[in-house]
């Protein structure tokens, strides 16, 4: 069904996302912190609504555990360490996503 859909991303090596048609939910592999968006309401993510969606944001950081703790480990690599360009940076610092 079409609200089970899901799309999982990795940016460099430690941010991790979980899409649904309604929601996205962003988060460092280190999964503190989870930020979730509405994307009808918000199409531009900048309201993290978690706090307001707490079994929305459990279900997905646990789907995106799953899936995060399925894929390969990179050995050598800091999970917590993003390897990304300065415009990269600075692009995520516009969304709110860095500091």
């Amino acid at each position: 069904s079409p609200d089970r859909q899901r799309v999982f991303s990795q940016y460099g090596i430690g941010l991790y996302s979980v899409r649904t048609p309604r929601h996205k939910l962003i988060v460092r592999g280190d999964l503190k912190r989870p930020r979730l968006f509405d994307l009808v309401r918000d199409p531009a993510e900048r309201r993290n609504v978690a706090s307001e969606n707490p079994e929305m944001t459990a279900e997905l950081l646990a789907e995106l555990t799953r899936w995060r703790d399925s894929r390969p480990r990179v050995e050598g690599h800091d999970p917590g360490m993003l390897d990304l360009s300065p415009e990269q940076i600075e692009h995520l610092k516009t969304l709110g996503y860095a500091r």
